[in-house]
């Protein structure tokens, strides 16, 4: 239950290609995230998730990225590479509908490091063989408009999304998102969201949140897992110049609390304008 938790925040508020593929390019410039999440569990094999992104427009419709996760919970590692592309149709000044498709691998590998003597003797484990290297693929639209944002994707198809397996444990199988910027004065927006999470193997997830951002800067947020009732609140601050940073805190009341100790997330990133013209334009 611990790692199907495991997901980051970072996919609401600081890079949203990371949850759809449709988003690839949406802020022109070239785009960086580098991510960490852990429990808070004081045992060796906590769950913890580490990743890199970029995604960049290459053309004024056209855009194209690239994710790579590695994410670790007991004895089992998963590494997932994705490449995205997204296109990007302008209905109105105000009114984007995009789409976009990804494809990479997905590998699960038993962590030998994570093992003991006694674990390595266990009749379970000797009979464990890694999951061969699959091939996924996956596709989103995102509606943007006046303040409202709809999006969904199918992120992470592979044979194994068909099985009712502990693999594709903390994989959606569909996520649905919806948030609407409420303006408060020029510098000052409130933006409530929703998210739902379909999953195999385990209980679909819903999340409701919102995020405070004042002086164009600085930003407040937090969101609710009705599912496992954890709640988690973090901060995200922007500079002017190129990078921004997200900080943030999780814990829970339910059942899950047992297994599952409270997790901190950092998200760094980074924005380049590498289509700027040498006499700045």
């Amino acid at each position: 239950m611990a790692q199907s938790y495991n997901s980051l925040l970072a996919q609401f508020y600081q890079d949203k290609y990371l949850l759809n593929p449709a988003y690839a390019g949406a802020k022109k410039d070239l785009n960086t995230w580098i991510g960490y999440r852990t429990s808070q569990i004081n045992y060796d094999g906590r769950p913890s998730l580490v990743g890199v992104a970029a995604d960049m427009s290459f053309m004024p419709k056209m855009g194209a990225g690239v994710i790579l996760m590695y994410d670790a919970s007991g004895y089992l590692g998963r590494f997932r590479t994705s490449l995205g592309y997204s296109y990007r149709l302008q209905l109105t000044t105000n009114r984007i509908l995009a789409f976009g498709v990804n494809v990479g691998t997905f590998v699960q590998k038993l962590q030998l490091s994570n093992l003991d003597d006694a674990s390595r003797s266990d009749p379970a484990l000797q009979g464990y063989r890694d999951e061969p290297l699959e091939i996924e693929g996956g596709f989103g639209a995102v509606y943007e408009g006046d303040g409202l944002e709809i999006g969904f994707a199918i992120p992470s198809l592979k044979k194994s999304s068909f099985q009712n397996t502990g693999s594709i444990l903390n994989r959606p199988f569909l996520t649905t998102n919806i948030a609407y910027a409420l303006t408060i004065d020029e510098d000052n927006t409130v933006t409530p969201l929703a998210n739902f999470m379909i999953y195999r193997g385990y209980q679909n997830q819903l999340n409701f949140g919102a995020e405070y951002c004042f002086a164009k800067t600085i930003s407040f947020f937090s969101v609710y897992n009705v599912a496992n009732k954890a709640l988690s609140g973090g901060m995200h601050y922007f500079s002017e110049s190129f990078w921004n940073l997200m900080l943030s805190y999780s814990t829970n009341f339910g059942v899950i609390s047992q297994y599952f100790g409270g997790a901190i997330e950092v998200g760094v990133g980074f924005k380049i304008n590498v289509l700027r013209k040498p006499n700045g334009k």
